[in-house]
């Protein structure tokens, strides 16, 4: 619809395309079902399922293992749903989903460049990239193609978005040899600042919203940098207010002077979500809170059908469901017992 006073936008449109496919999220009863299954009990699943169509493409034209065939699958059909939302968004709408979309490009360039770092080990073969961002994976593919960090370099230029830019600046610095560290930050900080000039173009409650998931998502970057700092993961001594990402709930020096997580996130609304974390090891409390945003996220799925919150909803049950037949196969293919998987999973 058109309004009389901002921009274009077509949430209504958007929004009734979403929720009619609300329905083919999976809920916890069927998640338990698929556990007793079994791998072979997953595939029959996915033949019938959303992404059916992905795994009757590998069944037809790799030779995967049954394994592989899943992974690949589950990454094609989210991506796909995924795609299908960018695509019937228009105006101020098409903006806010590229925002929420753009998490697909932070994970696929953190891999990228971690992947070209001295004694990474690449014989693993390529990741499955998330395949609903701004750069292509297409495009991506190309990048990891790379035969060194010079070429990834001169690659990079063939980008022609903000982000292929950021990937250059952080590789020139992989050359210059500056600690990763410090070249994820450059990058971070260039992702972040494009995302925020997209968001200046959309100064309505949707927008607003946003607004507050893109400060949420810094914070999350920023607490990640401070974990790290902390437990002696970074050669840094101390936390410094210059080694964090402006624009967050939580100011950077006040981060910067934080010698708890709990002071850190004092008076925000992260202060709920990491009372309820009780992990110890800094990876596994970060990956907690991870998903504590996620599903903070998807508490808006069903609220107001003619804002942005629908999409908002729609995008993190999407990465959850993703995430979690991902820990269900993997979890599978170890053996691991119903116990042991069912604690990972991510429930609405």
């Amino acid at each position: 619809m058109t309004r009389f006073f901002g921009r274009y936008e077509n949430y209504g449109y958007l929004n009734a395309l979403l929720r009619s496919r609300l329905s083919y999220f999976l809920e916890e009863e069927e998640y338990h079902i698929l556990l007793r299954r079994g791998l072979e009990g997953m595939e029959g699943y996915l033949l019938e399922s959303k992404y059916g169509w992905a795994y009757r493409n590998e069944l037809v034209s790799r030779e995967h293992n049954v394994l592989q065939r899943i992974e690949v699958a589950l990454a094609m059909g989210m991506g796909n749903e995924l795609l299908r939302m960018r695509k019937a968004a228009e105006g101020e709408t098409q903006d806010l989903v590229t925002i929420l979309l753009a998490r697909g490009d932070l994970h696929n360039m953190r891999v990228l460049l971690r992947s070209f770092l001295p004694g990474s080990d690449r014989t693993y073969g390529e990741p499955l990239w998330h395949t609903y961002g701004m750069i292509s994976p297409h495009a991506i593919s190309l990048l990891w193609g790379s035969k060194s960090v010079q070429e990834l370099f001169e690659r990079s230029h063939d980008i022609r978005n903000p982000l292929g830019k950021a990937l250059g600046n952080a590789v020139l610095n992989l050359l210059r040899g500056l600690e990763y560290w410090r070249v994820e930050r450059g990058f971070l900080l260039e992702y972040k600042n494009y995302l925020f000039d997209l968001l200046a173009a959309c100064p309505s409650s949707n927008g607003g919203l946003v607004e507050t998931y893109l400060r949420m998502l810094v914070d999350l970057l920023n607490l990640g940098i401070w974990l790290r700092k902390e437990h002696g993961f970074s050669r840094a001594e101390l936390s410094e207010e210059a080694d964090y990402l402006g624009g967050g709930l939580i100011g950077e020096e006040h981060l910067a002077q934080s010698r708890s997580v709990l002071e850190a996130v004092r008076g925000t609304p992260w202060m709920g979500m990491v009372r309820q974390i009780h992990e110890e090891t800094p990876n596994m409390f970060q990956q907690a809170l991870s998903r504590s945003f996620l599903r903070w996220q998807a508490s808006f799925l069903r609220r107001n059908p003619l804002g942005i919150e629908v999409a908002m909803g729609y995008v993190a049950r999407q990465v959850a469901e993703w995430d979690n037949l991902n820990y269900i196969v993997t979890g599978l293919a170890l053996n691991y017992g119903e116990e042991k998987i069912r604690p990972r999973l991510l429930f609405f």
